[in-house]
């Protein structure tokens, strides 16, 4: 499945988000050189609160990200892919039973 990087960076935020509530700020302590946030006390000065994701670092990380997202949702077709063969499997070794016994029943009765 092949996604837009518009898709994967909301894919990205969403899910940083989720589970790191306060992702903003761990990045901005992570990487406190990257930020402009020493200004926050400058009257007229804005402090853009989603520098973290534009970031060199917080690029290079959301690709990485990316691509890990990528390789969950290979690894999860292939999971369901192995399941459903197994599910074959077992309804293939199910009916080949069935028609061992019934095979066995007549055999005996012609016997």
């Amino acid at each position: 499945m092949n996604l837009s990087t518009e898709d994967q960076n909301e894919i990205f935020i969403a899910f940083y988000q989720k589970f790191h509530p306060s992702a903003t700020e761990f990045i901005r302590n992570k990487f406190p050189s990257e930020f402009l946030d020493n200004s926050e006390n400058v009257p007229g000065v804005k402090v853009d609160k989603d520098a973290a994701f534009r970031s060199k670092h917080g690029i290079e990380h959301r690709q990485q990200l990316n691509i890990e997202l990528e390789n969950i949702m290979q690894e999860h077709d292939l999971i369901q892919q192995d399941i459903e063969l197994s599910i074959d499997n077992d309804l293939l070794l199910k009916e080949i039973d069935k028609w061992e016994q019934e095979s066995m029943k007549k055999i005996q009765l012609a016997a």
